[in-house]
This record gives C-alpha cells, structure tokens and sequence, in this order.
C-alpha cells in the first residue's frame, strides 16, 4: 500500500467461513485498472504481478464457500508505482592548469622553455592532456598532448603571452581559465640598462642602486652613465649582477669602484 518504486508487487491472503474449513475455500482476484475482470477461482492465496507502469493500482479478492456464497465485500488494498528520483551527480568540475617555469617580464633570450602541471578532482594528473598557445608565435592552440613541456627557439622582438589549457578523462577542459604568462623579448642596449636612480642603499659589504625596469641578463660588466638628481652625471665603472624583481633591477657592486676619479 501506499506509494512504492518498484514495478514487481505480491499479494498473499487467507479466507474465513462459519461452516467451510479454510482448506475448501475459493478465491477470486483483480488488479485495476490492470485487470478488469475477476480471476476464475482457485485455492491459491497469493499472486504476483510483474512490469508495473507507473500509476495508482487497486487489488481486490474475495472468497467462496462451499455452498457458492461469495463474499459480499471483498477485501482491497491500494498502492501508487512512483518512478524513483535520484539525485543528479555533482557536475565534473574542468581541471586546472599551473605554469610552473617560464619568462615573464623582459628578456633578451629568444629561446625559451616553459613547464607546467595539471590537476583535476577526478583524473590523475599522469592522464591529463594539454593544449598551448605563444601568443606572438602561434597561429592556434596545439593538438592535445601528455608533454608538459614547450620549447621556442628564435623568437623575434616583441610582447608574447604563453597559454595552456588541460583536459581531463570525461572531456571537460580549463578553457575558461587557461593558465597564462606574458613576457616580452628585447634587445639588450647598456644605455637602458638603468634609465634612473629611486634608491641607493648599502646592505653588508654590498651596495645596491635600484634603478628603473631594464636589464642585460643575469650578469653583465660595463661602464654606466647615472643621472643623479640635477648635478650633472656620475661615471661608474663596475660589475654587477643583476636581481630581476617586479618594477626595478638590483645592482650588485662586485669590485671597488670610483665616483669622479676618487
């Protein structure tokens, strides 16, 4: 009774007369709107009834004595088949991709190497496949790859931007929110190297000028022409290893160095 999900039911049930032992009684049954008519008799006490549809069902039987009284009100039980509803998964959620190495900034290199990794709730990152794009290279993303890797030899001068994209197992892919990285790719000239003086400090036994954004790679010696405030200029002559950080470039003195010959 009530309402249920599955499709197979089964009834079973027992009659009682005044004078006819319950071993000679007789049944009856029918299930509405299933059956319409009444069963022939039998002295069976159960049935079954298989690949329901949906719907509201109502089983009757009734019973008969020896005499061929029939049971004026016959016993009902009524029930409901219901589909179940089932909650829908969780939707897969798009995997993510993180660059790992790679230029960003200004460089003078025209070779470069970018790595990176992917991760998603569902697929192993040694099962991901990935997709990139250099932006100032690239006409279009690449086919799909297990490379988590990308080398590029004789870039020209300009401004680039490296993307790269993962897609897991059941199709679904970060392209909303491909990991990306921009840099660009500039002659190196000693006459940019430090376009202007913000900071001067002494930190240890080494002194530091930070200077504006440009730079000549990771190390370099020459002799630099600094414009120090409205006094005219300072020649210095040093080596110096260069620090890049966002905005400025450390300026590292290696050897002693003079200020106007003293």
């Amino acid at each position: 009774s009530g309402t249920i999900h599955e499709k197979y039911v089964e009834f079973s049930w027992k009659g009682t007369d005044d004078f006819t032992s319950e071993e000679q009684l007789t049944y009856s049954y029918k299930l509405e709107p299933y059956e319409n008519t009444w069963s022939d008799w039998t002295r069976e006490t159960s049935i079954n009834y298989e690949d329901l549809a949906e719907g509201k069902y109502t089983f009757f039987v009734q019973a008969k004595d020896y005499r061929d009284n029939v049971d004026p009100t016959p016993a009902e039980r009524s029930f409901v088949i219901e589909k179940e509803e089932t909650a829908d998964p969780p939707p897969n959620s798009p995997p993510d991709t993180e660059i790992l190495t790679g230029p960003e900034g200004i460089i003078t290199e025209t070779s470069i190497i970018f790595t990176w990794i992917g991760s998603d709730d569902e697929t192993p990152t040694s099962n991901l496949k990935y997709s990139y794009w250099l932006d100032g290279k690239d006409l279009d993303w690449s086919s799909w790859t297990s490379s988590t890797e990308q080398e590029y030899n004789n870039l020209h001068y300009g401004e680039y931007t490296f993307r790269v994209k993962a897609r897991d197992e059941s199709g679904e892919e970060d392209d909303d929110s491909p990991a990306q990285q921009s840099f660009s790719v500039e002659p190196w000239d000693p006459n940019r190297f430090v376009t202007r003086v913000v900071d001067y400090s002494v930190t240890g036994n080494l002194d530091k000028i930070k200077g504006a954004p440009h730079g000549c790679g990771m190390y370099c010696g020459s002799g630099h022409v600094l414009t120090l405030g409205n006094n005219g200029h300072v020649t210095v002559g040093f080596n110096v290893v260069i620090v890049n950080e966002p905005g400025y470039d450390f300026i590292v003195f290696e050897n002693p160095f003079s200020i106007n010959g003293t």
